[in-house]
C-alpha cells in the first residue's frame, strides 16, 4: 500500500518541484497521521481507494496537483468526536504547502475543497472539485461487503459514542443522503454508483433500526 501512495506522492511532488528533503518530509507526515491507531476507515486504504475511483476520469480532472493535494490533505486531521478536523486539515495543508513555496493560488483552491467535504451536497466550485468530492462518496455504493466494512469501521472509529446516540446521528446522515435528488455531483459517479448506494444505506437504516 504505501509503496503505491510512495509512488503516487512522488508524481504530486514532482508537480510542487519539491526538494527531496521537504518531499520526504511532507510524505513521513501524511503516513504518519494516516497510520493512527484511531482510524479504522479514514487511513491509507482510504487515500488509495480515492485513487483508484478517479483513475477512469482522472482525464476530466483541469487540475491534477489540487485534486492529488486534497486526495492527500482532506483528513490530515482526524479526531472522529470533533466538528472542525475539515478546517484543521485545510489549515494544515496550508502551513504545510505554502511553507514549501507552493503557488499561492493553488493553495487557497486546495484549503477550499477541503473545506468544502464537510458538506459534501454543496458540490464545491467547480467540475474538478465534484469529482474529488463524488470520489471521497464513492465508498457508499461500494459491493455490498464492502460498504459493510466501511460502515463497521466507521462504527469503531466512533466507538465511545453511546449505540443509541451513534445509531441517531448515523440514522440522520444516511436518511439526509438518502432523501437528495441525486447522491453524486457528476453522471459518471451517479451512473456508476448511485443506484448500489441507495441500497447499501437503506440497508444500513434497517439494520440501526431506522427504517
Amino acid at each position: 500500500m504505501t509503496e503505491f501512495l510512495q509512488s503516487k506522492w512522488d508524481k504530486t511532488a514532482a508537480r510542487l518541484l519539491l526538494a527531496k528533503t521537504a518531499s520526504q518530509k511532507l510524505f513521513a507526515e501524511i503516513v504518519k497521521r494516516h497510520s493512527e491507531a484511531h482510524r479504522q476507515y479514514h487511513g491509507l486504504g482510504h487515500l488509495e481507494a480515492l485513487f483508484g475511483v478517479l483513475a477512469p476520469v482522472w482525464d476530466d480532472v483541469s487540475e491534477p496537483a489540487r485534486v492529488e493535494l486534497a486526495i492527500w490533505y482532506h483528513d490530515i486531521v482526524y479526531k472522529p468526536l470533533r466538528n472542525d478536523n475539515e478546517d484543521k486539515s485545510a489549515r494544515l495543508a496550508v502551513r504545510r504547502l505554502s511553507g514549501c513555496g507552493a503557488d499561492s493560488g493553488l493553495v487557497t483552491r486546495v484549503a477550499r475543497l477541503i473545506q468544502a467535504t464537510a458538506h459534501h451536497a454543496g458540490g464545491g466550485a467547480d467540475h474538478d472539485d465534484a469529482l474529488f468530492l463524488d470520489a471521497d462518496f464513492s465508498i457508499l455504493g461500494a459491493p455490498a461487503a464492502v460498504y459493510d466494512d466501511y460502515a463497521e469501521a466507521i462504527r469503531k472509529e466512533y466507538r465511545l459514542v453511546p449505540r443509541p446516540m451513534y445509531n441517531s446521528g448515523r440514522g440522520k446522515f444516511l436518511e439526509d443522503a438518502l432523501n437528495r435528488p441525486r447522491l453524486f455531483h457528476t453522471d459518471h459517479f451517479e451512473a456508476r454508483y448511485g443506484a448500489q448506494a441507495r441500497k447499501n444505506m437503506a440497508r444500513e437504516l434497517a439494520s440501526i433500526g431506522m427504517r
